[in-house]
């Protein structure tokens, strides 16, 4: 997880975000859903770089607060927002990455019907250093809506 600045935290962050989520989502590129919990963010999900026409594609990225990891809220709120983005944006794919020693994630992409595509060295720039990340994609028809 990358490092946040103070602001982060702060409500008017979040309104200026909010400003661009709905844009984006009118222009149909991203689509994000933010955690909350007692008025407080706990979370996010995002739809990005959607792509049509023959791709039908987009990447998924998600974080949760370390306080409400290990009780399927993730899960939870990833089964809903699957099932949405595949059957309102009539997306075929969503590819999403991992950091290797990341088992949470590993765990919650299996337990999505997610399945692993490849591995890629030096992917993203995390706190100022490349990390490999294992790479994943759920398809449309093989997606688990009703999964344990």
């Amino acid at each position: 997880m990358p490092l946040r600045e103070n602001s982060f935290y702060t409500e008017e962050y979040w309104e200026q975000q909010i400003v661009s989520y709905i844009e984006l989502f009118k222009e149909k590129k991203a689509i994000k859903f933010v955690l909350v919990h007692k008025g407080i963010v706990i979370g996010t999900i995002t739809f990005d770089q959607i792509i049509y026409g023959v791709f039908r594609s987009c990447y998924l990225g998600y974080s949760l607060d370390q306080d409400y990891q290990g009780q399927g809220i993730m899960f939870k709120a990833l089964m809903f927002c699957l099932d949405y983005i595949f059957n309102q944006f009539n997306l075929n794919r969503v590819m999403a990455n991992y950091i290797p020693e990341n088992t949470r994630s590993r765990k919650l992409l299996q337990r999505l019907g997610f399945e692993r595509e490849g591995y890629a060295r030096k992917y993203l720039m995390l706190n100022g250093e490349w990390k490999d990340h294992i790479l994943t994609s759920c398809i449309r028809d093989e997606y688990l809506p009703n999964s344990k």
